[in-house]
């Protein structure tokens, strides 16, 4: 998956060098310490993991520190290397430690190129998606903020990270599927989490793996993907392009172009009324209402059963391929907001991400700016008085 604007941070020595070069280190280090014998790719990884805990000055957790743990034998032979120089490690390079340790113990391969400390700064957020309740951070308690795989089966990589509370995560470990979660929501006293609160998660997870067409548009999206979560669904990214319109300014003439991009006048006609009713709950929060309040209210939007039946009403008539090819002239009209980009995956996967940070917005004639990446930004006030071009608001209430 190309990822074109993420800021990269520097990594871990390259693993195969990475005995030669901890050896040359070691040998002009005040103290010896003992260079395992790379006997296999796990050890190298742990090996780097304890030398970069030595890097930022961080001991591991007592579970690693055995003598024989090649964690430890990696932080014990960093610590006299990086004396006095060390790197003061900030929230990101935290998690991101603690991150590979997990990924490490639990045998699953980690994207050691793109999931860095940037990028876990840029999923950071100061609210669970799940339980909605403020984080923390390494308090060692139920709101801290933890780090885990939207679907349990796929690795450590970009898109398939986002951060919940560690109250979420002790509640959903035992959850291996999106059906069960969804179970659990229906549940008249379900366990560990409340019934929105296990829907959102239920919503979340099949973001990150491909679900028949037809089951994906019978989800009401109770939950909008997190910075950097990649839906792999069309039928959920065309949820979340539409729902997302109402977060920016302009969405009346955002709203006119989309359904001049639609086909017929039925699904013209159901994409109107379908609009409408959500636009309703949108203003019922007040115009002043803060943008994490907004969105908040649109995922609520989903669960009233109208907004549900008129959305069955218009996704009836919305194949695979016309969802293709809506979001494709969508993205190259500039008409995606919040941050979302439409993407082609490595095996020329349609897939569609939430960007940490809107940026501007992209013209009529633009083209992808890398290879196999299409990208569109959210529209945005730039300077007064840009406001009137955007077309009256009246038109779509």
């Amino acid at each position: 998956m190309t990822q074109a604007t993420l800021e990269f941070a520097a990594t871990s020595p390259d693993h195969t060098n990475l005995a030669g070069a901890l050896a040359g280190n070691l040998a002009s280090a005040p103290h010896r310490a003992a260079v395992i014998t790379a006997r296999s790719a796990s050890e190298l990884e742990a090996y780097s993991i304890g030398w970069d805990h030595a890097r930022h000055g961080v001991t591991p957790a007592l579970k690693y520190l055995h003598p024989d743990n090649p964690i430890r034998q990696g932080w014990e032979a960093a610590r006299p290397v990086f004396a006095g120089r060390t790197v003061k490690p900030t929230v990101a390079h935290r998690q991101w430690l603690q991150l590979r340790m997990q990924a490490w113990q639990g045998g699953h391969p980690i994207d050691d190129i793109q999931v860095n400390p940037s990028y876990l700064a840029q999923i950071d957020t100061p609210l669970c998606p799940i339980t909605r309740q403020p984080l923390a951070h390494f308090t060692e308690q139920a709101h801290d903020a933890v780090v885990v795989r939207l679907n349990p089966c796929a690795n450590h990589q970009a898109g398939n990270l986002v951060v919940i509370s560690r109250q979420a995560l002790e509640s959903t470990q035992g959850v291996p599927s999106w059906q069960a979660a969804l179970q659990n929501a229906q549940q008249d006293q379900p366990t560990g989490l409340t019934s929105d609160a296990w829907q959102r998660w239920a919503v979340m997870m099949t973001f990150a793996q491909k679900v028949p067409h037809a089951q994906a548009a019978s989800l009401p999206l109770c939950a909008l993907p997190p910075n950097r979560v990649r839906v792999a669904n069309l039928i959920q990214s065309v949820q979340v392009m539409l729902t997302l319109q109402f977060t920016a300014a302009g969405y009346a003439r955002r709203l006119l172009e989309l359904a001049a991009l639609l086909p017929s006048g039925d699904i013209r006609q159901a994409f109107q009324i379908f609009m409408h009713t959500l636009l309703a709950r949108r203003l019922s929060v007040g115009a002043t209402a803060t943008a994490q309040d907004t969105r908040h209210a649109l995922e609520d939007a989903w669960l009233d059963p109208l907004v549900n039946r008129r959305w069955q009403r218009l996704s009836w008539h919305l194949t695979e391929a016309m969802c293709e090819q809506w979001l494709r002239r969508a993205s190259e009209r500039g008409l995606m907001v919040g941050g979302m980009r439409w993407m082609l995956g490595d095996n020329d996967e349609p897939a569609c991400s939430r960007a940490a940070a809107p940026a501007t917005r992209r013209s009529r004639a633009a083209r992808p700016e890398t290879h196999k990446t299409y990208a569109a930004a959210a529209s945005g006030l730039t300077k007064p008085g840009i406001a009137r071009s955007l077309g009256s608001q009246k038109l779509a209430s």
